[in-house]
């Protein structure tokens, strides 16, 4: 009998963890798409900021040929994300940017925010 006691214990915690492990997976998978366009932000705005380092200030062009090549992964995970339309890609950055206050714009160029 206690053997049989054992056995069932064993089996609802191996299905209590199975239970945990496939819902982390799950909730995972959902905020994928978030995460990486998250890091590609974040990645092309760090690029963008070490530029603006060494120079005054940025136009829109040469933000589009600093994130043209840009890729974003998470390592656990074999998607990734890359930048497909350079222009629109720019455009969605330059307002994550400034809703950030990383940079202004002033006459058609960037310049970083004090």
């Amino acid at each position: 009998m206690d053997n049989f006691k054992l056995t069932v214990i064993g089996i609802i915690l191996f299905a209590i963890a199975t239970s945990i492990i496939y819902v982390w997976g799950l909730k995972k998978s959902i905020k994928q798409a978030d995460t990486l366009k998250a890091m590609m932000y974040t990645k092309a705005a760090n690029r963008v900021m070490a530029y603006l380092k060494k120079n005054d200030s940025v136009s829109k062009k040469e933000i589009m040929s600093l994130v043209r090549d840009i890729k974003a992964s998470e390592f656990y995970s074999k998607k990734t994300v890359v930048v497909q339309n350079e222009m629109e890609f720019t455009n969605s950055l330059i307002n994550f940017m400034s809703d950030k206050n990383l940079i202004k714009k002033d006459k058609g160029i960037y310049r970083k925010s004090k």
